[in-house]
């Protein structure tokens, strides 16, 4: 039941993001929509390194009860650091972008560091505690209360800035929510030995999270230094849009991850058959999905935003595949921390991002499409490194999860054919009428093909979530 409330928490989260950016691009001209986004990127270049080992530490650590304590206390020190680096990368953005006001954005949200680092020593009690239902449902009321400022800051005039005051709500005010939530307050208390195992694996995790933040984000400010706010402003759309499928598996699938394989080493440390089972389940559960946005995605965006952001629908559609093709690697870093191979990881991504970036410069011209079609080559060459890779360092047969992808495939075809004919016997409905019927119609056809012929891995891996320390 916790598990379960934790996929409505992200899916919540990720339907509540797009839902602001649409409103944001209702009431927002294209422009201003691309400089939020590029001061967003950059933004995000600092914020999300907070928590990185800390987090990972007071989970897998759950013995040391005195470790968040610890933990809050390196995120500070660790704050203070970004947000003086961030002062310079701001002043540097404003010249890059050639815009004074995505420099004054930046600077407006790099001080959310410092709570942000408070938030994660939270969530990481809670995790520890197998208190996930209370973090899912504090996390749907602290996305909730983010919407609202921000949706109420546009319609009342505030511009751009609605966004950065709903960016404060969410991890600004919510660190207090979490910390009252976990019931748990930082102690005048440091261990040296917890600082240095912390830092040891923010060592050995910074490198990838900084390789993955540019894989993700790497197509905006090349975009954004190449072209204009507009192009990143449509790249943006399509990619938050694809995330709104992805994340809702990955991101709680990351944190039950870590949990089911911290506990099944600690008991006999053979992680690799559920890391396996729990990649397949993965496909089994996104692919279809992912198919029907491909299809209908563009439509989606037109519908919802207007004509302006027509160029959305080819970029939707690419960045699906490359969703489908980065699964794998994005699902790794838990079987990799646990197993004591995290350094391997800047590797699989570091190969990744050097493709990616070298197939950014050449196509980043070409716009918004350009950049997600080598998007999605780089992501088939990172689900081939990172097959190698699981296969050579932790002893995982990837051809486990592919035949439950392969599954996955084989029913979103199906679906996307009955979609496609949904659509063929509604054609004198409105585009949207027809749409919502075609993606109900779809998504039926999938659910019902994967649950009769891959019920099974599901509900192992249903549970393993659900076992108890």
């Amino acid at each position: 039941m916790a598990s379960s409330l934790l996929f409505v928490a992200r899916a919540w989260s990720q339907l509540i993001a797009v839902i602001l950016l649409l409103v944001a691009g209702r009431f927002l001209n294209i422009n201003d929509f691309g400089e939020f986004t590029l001061a967003a990127a950059v933004a995000l270049m600092l914020n999300q390194f907070m928590g990185i080992g800390t987090y990972e530490y007071v989970i897998r650590n759950a013995g040391e009860r005195n470790a968040p304590t610890t933990a809050f206390w390196v995120n500070v020190l660790l704050a203070i650091a970004y947000i003086l680096i961030g002062g310079l990368i701001a002043l540097a953005s404003g010249k890059v972008f050639r815009s004074e006001r995505v420099m004054v954005l930046v600077m407006l949200m790099i001080p959310l560091s410092l709570p942000a680092g408070a938030r994660s020593v939270a969530e990481s009690v809670l995790v520890r505690d197998g208190r996930i239902g209370q973090l899912a449902i504090t996390s749907i009321a602290v996305e909730s209360l983010a919407l609202a400022v921000g949706v109420g800051g546009l319609m009342t005039g505030w511009g751009v800035y609605s966004l950065v005051a709903s960016r404060y709500v969410q991890s600004g005010i919510s660190a207090f929510i979490f910390l009252a939530v976990a019931r748990w307050l930082p102690a005048i208390e440091y261990s040296k030995l917890q600082a240095r195992e912390m830092m040891h694996l923010w060592r050995s995790m910074i490198v990838d999270r900084g390789l993955s933040y540019f894989q993700n984000y790497g197509a905006d400010l090349l975009l954004g230094a190449f072209m204009t706010p507009a192009a990143v402003a449509i790249y943006r759309i399509g990619a938050r849009i694809v995330a709104l499928v992805t994340t809702i598996v990955y991101e709680p699938m990351r944190t039950i991850n870590w949990r089911i394989l911290s506990l099944l080493h600690a008991r006999h440390g053979a992680i690799q058959d559920s890391t396996e089972l729990i990649i397949g389940c993965v496909y089994l559960v996104l692919v279809g999905p992912i198919v029907l946005l491909g299809l209908t995605g563009g439509d989606l965006a037109t519908i919802a935003l207007g004509n302006q952001w027509h160029e959305t629908g080819m970029a939707i559609m690419l960045l699906c595949a490359a969703a489908l093709l980065a699964l794998p690697q994005q699902l790794s870093e838990p079987a990799f921390g646990v197993a004591g191979a995290i350094k391997q990881l800047p590797l699989q991504r570091g190969i990744t991002l050097l493709v990616s970036l070298g197939l950014l410069l050449a196509l980043a011209r070409f716009g918004p499409v350009g950049a997600a079609a080598s998007q999605m080559v780089a992501a088939a060459i990172s689900f081939i490194v990172t097959a190698v890779m699981q296969n050579r360092v932790l002893g995982i047969h990837p051809r486990n999860y592919l035949r439950n992808m392969a599954y996955a495939l084989l029913a979103g075809l199906v679906a996307g054919g009955a979609a496609e004919l949904v659509a063929h016997f509604t054609m004198t409905l409105s585009m949207r009428l027809r749409l919502p019927l075609m993606i109900v119609a779809g998504v039926a056809v999938y659910g019902v093909i994967i649950l009769g012929l891959r019920r099974r891995p599901l509900l192992q891996v249903l549970a393993l979530a659900g076992e108890k320390v």
